[in-house]
Order: C-alpha cells, then sequence, then structure tokens
C-alpha cells in the first residue's frame, strides 16, 4: 500500500495576503453569497505581497492564478466553489471549500482538547486519520473535528510541484507510517513570537528579490 501523508493546507503568508475591503464587503459576507449571485469585489493587497501563483487570502484561505486554475481545477471544482477575484487586470480564483465535512479522522485517538458538547476541537496536538478512507480523498477536504482547516494529501502537494506553482504552505500532520505529528502552538507573544515575526519580515524580502512585489507587476499589465 502506498505512503500517504495528510497535510494542512493554506496560502502561505511569507508570500503575502489579498484580503476583502473591509469597508466595503467582510469575509463573513463574501462566505455566504452564492456562486450563482457571487460578483466582483475590492480588494487590497499587503504591500509585501509578491507575484506567485497562489496568495493567501485572509490569513488561511487562497487564491490561485491563471496557471494553477488550469492545472487544479479539475480536482479542486469537486470540493467547493472557484471564485473569480480581479485584480487590476488580472483574475484569480478564491478557494472557497464546500460544507462537507469527512470522517477522515479518527477522533478516539485524537490529542488534544475538545469542547465535548459540540465535538469540535479547538486544539489537536497530534491527528490520527484512517488509512483506508483517506484513499479516495478529494484533492482538499475538510473534517467535522475541525472544520476551519482544509486538508489535503500527496496528491495536491505532488501536482503543485510536479508543476513548479508556488504559493501553498503543506503542513504535515499524520502519516501512514509514522502516525501523528506532535505539533506545536504558534507563539503570539514573547521572545519567540519576536523571532518569528523577524523570521517572517526576513522572508519578505527575500521572496520581493526572487518574485517581484505582486503590486508592481499589475501595474505593468
Amino acid at each position: 500500500m502506498t505512503d500517504i501523508t495528510v497535510y494542512r493546507v493554506r496560502g502561505d503568508l511569507q508570500y503575502g495576503e489579498v484580503f476583502p475591503d473591509s469597508d466595503k464587503v467582510s469575509i463573513l459576507d463574501l462566505s455566504e453569497i452564492s456562486k450563482e449571485e457571487w460578483r466582483n469585489f475590492s480588494y487590497k493587497i499587503k504591500k509585501f505581497t509578491v507575484d506567485v501563483n497562489i496568495i493567501s487570502f485572509v490569513s488561511s484561505d487562497f487564491i490561485i492564478d491563471k496557471k494553477s486554475y488550469n492545472i487544479l481545477s479539475p480536482g479542486l471544482q469537486s470540493c467547493g466553489d472557484l471564485l473569480p477575484v480581479q485584480l487590476a487586470e488580472r483574475i484569480y480564483w478564491w478557494f472557497r471549500c464546500n460544507d462537507k465535512y469527512y470522517d477522515f479522522i479518527i477522533e478516539e485517538e485524537l490529542e488534544g482538547k475538545c469542547i465535548s458538547e459540540h465535538e469540535y476541537w479547538y486544539s489537536i496536538k497530534k491527528y490520527v486519520f484512517d488509512l483506508k478512507k483517506l484513499e479516495n480523498a478529494p484533492l482538499i477536504f475538510q473534517c467535522k473535528q475541525k472544520m476551519t482547516a482544509m486538508f489535503c494529501t500527496d496528491r495536491l502537494k505532488n501536482l503543485a510541484e510536479e508543476n513548479g506553482l508556488v504559493g501553498f504552505s503543506f503542513e504535515p500532520l499524520w502519516n501512514s507510517r509514522e502516525g501523528g505529528l506532535k505539533l506545536e502552538d504558534i507563539p503570539v507573544v514573547g521572545p519567540e513570537a519576536i523571532e518569528a515575526g523577524k523570521k517572517l519580515e526576513m522572508q519578505w524580502k527575500q521572496n520581493a528579490q526572487k518574485y517581484g512585489l505582486l503590486k508592481e507587476a499589475l501595474k505593468e499589465k
């Protein structure tokens, strides 16, 4: 049987971020608009955002460029909506995961903290997935134990790497051979948080030199 790894997938903040203009529309509003009623909205681009294929959209989601759309849309369309996001003359697509939650997680073997009456785990230190069920997993999926997270297997990671798509963050959570990987909380205060912030700033500068700033690329169109 093939070795499988499960990842948490999102846009990588080291490449920047795009978000809706909060004066005109919120992410909650966008989440509730049907695909049929979708229209173009006003967006803001953080100054350090670079010109890569996948860009973080409101931290945990992401938008994809035309190249990524052509490669990923056949697999993503069964997992959610691909909604157009226009930045200047360029079109991206926001992947909005559907509301289907899969039972791929073996809940009784999880390590973390759970609100039992709601069956929602607000802190998971170690994941455990059902290998048999993962064999037919969609390209991206969600599970009820962590409804705010999007997951994928090596299938998406390999597809992105084989086609040179830049911008995804793949955080490994579980491997069929090694089991769940111990996860650490991201520091938000103190020396570790300061050091993480400095590292991110350095990555922004390096990526700006390597890929160029998105705002500058949009001006050239």
